[in-house]
């Protein structure tokens, strides 16, 4: 019957087709690997990198479609001897009738001319084919679906491949070469890139060869073997051609951020976050572009989901490599429109202008006749070239409240409307993303409970105005009292020399220390007990040897006793001096201790790793602090207000604080854990009852003057944008 001739033709084919693509498979994988190991251009190493790289798995996918076609003609050598034929030639025969061979090999080599005489006379009939209708290849397939997995990984190393043999043929000319004498020698005229996608087709050939099949069969039972091998074929096929889409746009980035650089021209050089999940090249294609900064020329024009970039190409062998010569531009900020603009290009000259035009120049240009030629050469170019973008179609891109106009100019007006189309779905999609901006007043509120500061860190303290006014008024007292007992000690008129001499001496010591210690407070303190112990001693020496001195003139004693009497005196001016060095070394060895413990603890913060910066912004866990009691006005935290450079923002419970020498402001009203000010573009940015809120902020120099025009009033006009609920 013609029905089962139709269908013996279908499954030759199918064999056919094996033996083609496993031959080919073979000379990329055995053939070329051969050759690659015989090159003299590479050292050992290299010649093991790229086999590596190049060959992925194809061994085991070799192996695979060996042991189908073994299966197949096993089943072909029962069928054939009952026909009465041979088995390979009878198949070939039907093949070569049909001329169905693959299309997309490069193996369409003569065959043996033995084979060609054998199968001449080889005529098929409705009778030789019915005695091949119980013949099936579809159980075959079916026993190694599960090998097929094998596709999968294939593909998804084939950008890898790719994109090595590229680089290396661009660095190794001499490989170049010996690549290219590789396909001479076979007799084949296309490249490598037809081997190395080889693998990576076939799948998606199973299911026209298998339709066929599929049409002319007879049996029920074989038609639904069929229709499940192609449903699972299908699935694989879409689950390699999935993996191999994601690679693919994964190494497709990877190579753009290889190839892309910036120009030195470019000062202003976003980041433009390549390696994220979601980020995709919509467009990438050569376009005449124009703005203020750059003359009508020939660009690349890179459409990202996010930006736009225009870039200047630069080829070196197989790599481009791409220059950004403009600013990247945001796709948010920006609408695109044909609509025409005639007052932002530069249109024809009229006639009037292009004389006076040459009439100047040839005023410019009276002692300079020899290059009047080239000149005129170069005007007429220019001419020609304005009229020509003068007859393009012009896509605007436009700045929303700003000044940047980017001009695309396009041949015919399909291509103009595909890509006004693509960069309106591409705006769209990224304003997407942005969410409204809510503004909200900005409160003053005096009564706060410090969670978070801007510069330092410091542990929640109750702030209480009275209480603040009244440690004022006791950190007056205690200075003034102070004042008056240095005063009455160091009053020079009730000292003597050998006092005054003493204190100098101390002077000097404190001085020295001064620059040693880090806890300042705590080592004036120990000094002034050094001075004041020291000073007492002096005194009671002085008052004793004044007394000896009048018991002497007055009274008769003996040798005996006055030498007795200087042993104790000595023995006891010993005994104190003791005393006072143990005092004084005590002191310095705690300096030097606690001194030691600082530098650990500054170098282990060094080389301590700090979580990331968002980490930190939502981290609930309470900030250490080596101060147990930190109130503003009060001891060191007054200090550091004092000695603030220009301000102090710090987040509280009832909201977000600005301290500015010594009045302050309440900026925002809500619970506040986390502030930053970013000084560079002048926003602050804190997180708020779960919310990450920002405003922009610019402080007041920090003076009385200015300190006039900072009111509550100034802070309520500045809005606080939410960002992130």
């Amino acid at each position: 019957m013609a029905k089962n001739r139709k269908r013996l033709e279908a499954l030759s084919e199918i064999y056919q087709s094996e033996l083609l693509y496993l031959k080919d498979l073979k000379i990329w994988a055995e053939d070329f690997r051969s050759y690659l190991f015989k090159s003299e251009t590479l050292t050992i190493e290299k010649k093991h990198a790229l086999s590596k790289i190049l060959f992925i798995n194809l061994d085991n996918i070799i192996s695979l479609h060996e042991m189908i076609i073994k299966e197949i003609e096993r089943r072909n050598q029962i069928f054939s001897e009952k026909a009465g034929t041979k088995n390979v030639l009878f198949f070939q025969a039907l093949a070569i009738t049909q001329q169905n061979d693959d299309q997309n090999t490069t193996s369409k080599m003569q065959n043996n001319s033995e084979n060609e005489k054998d199968s001449e006379n080889l005529t098929i009939t409705d009778e030789l084919a019915d005695l091949f209708a119980d013949l099936e290849y579809h159980s075959i397939y079916a026993k190694y679906l599960d090998r097929f997995n094998l596709y999968k990984y294939y593909v998804s190393r084939l950008p890898t491949v790719e994109y090595t043999l590229d680089k290396e043929c661009s660095e190794n000319v001499s490989f170049a070469k010996e690549l290219s004498y590789f396909f001479i020698q076979k007799k084949i005229n296309l490249g490598p890139k037809h081997f190395i996608y080889r693998a990576s087709q076939k799948l998606a050939r199973y299911n026209i060869l298998w339709k066929a099949v599929q049409h002319y069969e007879g049996s029920d039972v074989n038609q639904q073997g069929i229709k499940h091998l192609m449903e699972k074929l299908k699935e694989i096929t879409i689950d390699v051609d999935r993996t191999y889409g994601n690679i693919n746009d994964s190494y497709k980035v990877y190579r753009f951020s290889n190839e892309l650089f910036y120009s030195e021209m470019v000062k202003r050089r976003i980041p433009l976050n390549l390696f994220q999940k979601k980020r995709t090249i919509l467009r990438e294609t050569d376009i005449v572009v124009k703005n203020r900064n750059i003359e009508p020329k020939l660009l690349r024009f890179i459409l990202l989901d996010t930006v736009i970039l225009l870039c200047d190409i630069v080829r070196q062998g197989n790599i481009e490599l791409k220059y950004i010569i403009n600013e990247p531009l945001p796709l948010f900020k920006y609408k695109v429109t044909d609509t025409p603009i005639s007052a932002i290009i530069n249109l024809p000259k009229t006639e009037n202008e292009q004389q006076n035009h040459e009439h100047n120049d040839k005023n410019d240009n009276k002692n300079k006749l020899s290059n009047k030629k080239s000149l005129i050469d170069r005007m007429k170019t220019k001419q020609s070239s304005d009229d020509q973008l003068a007859k393009m179609h012009k896509l605007y891109l436009l700045e929303i409240g700003g000044l940047e106009i980017v001009i695309l100019f396009f041949k015919d007006r399909n291509s103009l409307t595909l890509m006004k189309s693509i960069i309106e779905n591409a705006i769209n999609e990224q304003r997407k993303s942005i969410i409204d901006l809510k503004i909200r007043q900005i409160l003053v509120n005096t009564n706060l409970r410090i969670n978070c500061t801007a510069t330092r860190q410091y542990q929640k303290e109750k702030i209480d105005t009275s209480e603040i006014d009244q440690t004022e008024s006791e950190s007056s007292s205690n200075e003034e009292s102070e004042k008056d007992e240095k005063k009455n000690l160091f009053d020079s008129e009730n000292m003597s020399a050998l006092e005054q001499k003493s204190i100098q001496v101390i002077k000097k010591e404190n001085v020295r220390k001064d620059q040693c210690t880090c806890e300042l407070h705590e080592e004036r303190n120990g000094q002034k007990r050094l001075f004041r112990t020291h000073v007492t001693t002096l005194h009671s020496d002085s008052e004793e040897s004044n007394n000896e001195k009048r018991a002497a003139g007055s009274t008769d004693t003996s040798v005996q006793e006055k030498q007795d009497t200087e042993k104790s005196d000595a023995s006891q001016n010993v005994e104190k001096d003791e005393n006072k060095q143990d005092t004084v070394l005590q002191v310095s060895d705690e300096i030097s201790e606690s001194q030691k413990s600082i530098e650990t603890e500054n170098r282990a913060q060094k080389y301590k790793r700090r979580p990331s910066f968002f980490d930190r912004l939502f981290s609930r866990q309470k900030i250490p602090t080596r101060m147990p009691s930190l109130k503003i006005h009060r001891g060191d935290f007054a200090s550091f207000f004092q000695h603030d450079e220009q301000l102090l923002l710090f987040g509280t419970t009832n909201g977000l604080f600005l301290k500015m020498n010594e009045e302050f402001i309440n900026l925002y009203e809500g619970d506040i854990t986390k502030v930053i000010y970013d000084v560079d573009n002048k926003l602050i940015i804190f997180l708020s009852d779960g919310a990450v809120l920002c405003s922009s902020f610019s402080p007041p120099q920090n003076e009385r003057s200015n300190m006039n025009s900072l009111n509550s009033d100034t802070y309520r006009n500045e809005p606080t944008e939410e960002l992130l609920d």
